[in-house]
Order: structure tokens, then C-alpha cells, then sequence
């Protein structure tokens, strides 16, 4: 384990149809957390400091408390499910089958642009 980053960086996430996201020990292989939330699916997940983000096929993006396991702000906008997604900094970005990206800011949970021009996904 790198100094300073403390056990976050032993976890591990799984996303599953049957709605949950999980958080894993990379040390022992036992969940430690499940966050519960998303009404389909969850295909996508990301976790960075204590901020963990989930997309679905209830065409959501969620924003946790890695810490508390708290949903902090639902991301609605997309029409189809969300399958990719990259955190950077207070910003991700989301890949959806309804042809779009969108960028978020994951602290106000605002969309802040859509990118077009997929005619599929």
C-alpha cells in the first residue's frame, strides 16, 4: 500500500443486473459494502479517492460516498443504458446506447455538455 492513500486503494467494485453495486477487499475477497440505488443494472463503475460512480441500464449515473456508501446526486439525461464512463478530476464523462457522451460535474451534478454525432452506439 503507497503512503497516504490508505485502504481505498485495496478495494475493488462489481456492478451486477441484479441492481447492487459492491465493494470488495482486494486483501480478504469479502464485500465490505453494497450500495443499493439503481433500479437496473449496473454495467459501468469507477472509483477514485472517496468517490465511486456507477452507470445502469436504468439510464442513471450515480455518485457515492465511497466512504458511507451515500448516494450524493443521481445523474439523469441519458434515454438508453449507460455503458462506460471516466472519472477525471470533478468531472466525468458518460457513454450511453443513445449515441451521446455527456460531461458531468460530479460535485453539483450538472450536465454540462452532450456530444452527438454516433449514429449507433
Amino acid at each position: 500500500m503507497k503512503p497516504g492513500l490508505g485502504s481505498r486503494c485495496l478495494r475493488r467494485l462489481s456492478g451486477s443486473d441484479d441492481n447492487t453495486l459492491k465493494v470488495w477487499s482486494a486483501v480478504t475477497g469479502e464485500c465490505v459494502q453494497t450500495l443499493v440505488g439503481h433500479t437496473g443494472g449496473v454495467w459501468s463503475s469507477q472509483m477514485r479517492d472517496n468517490i465511486i460512480i456507477s452507470g445502469s441500464t436504468d439510464r442513471t449515473l450515480k455518485v457515492w460516498n465511497a466512504d458511507t456508501g451515500e448516494c450524493v446526486h443521481t445523474l439523469y439525461g441519458h434515454t438508453s443504458t449507460v455503458r462506460c464512463m471516466h472519472l477525471h478530476d470533478a468531472r466525468v464523462v458518460s457513454g450511453s446506447r443513445d449515441a451521446t457522451l455527456r460531461l458531468w460535474d460530479i460535485e453539483t451534478g450538472q450536465c454540462l455538455h452532450v456530444l452527438m454525432g454516433h449514429v449507433a452506439a
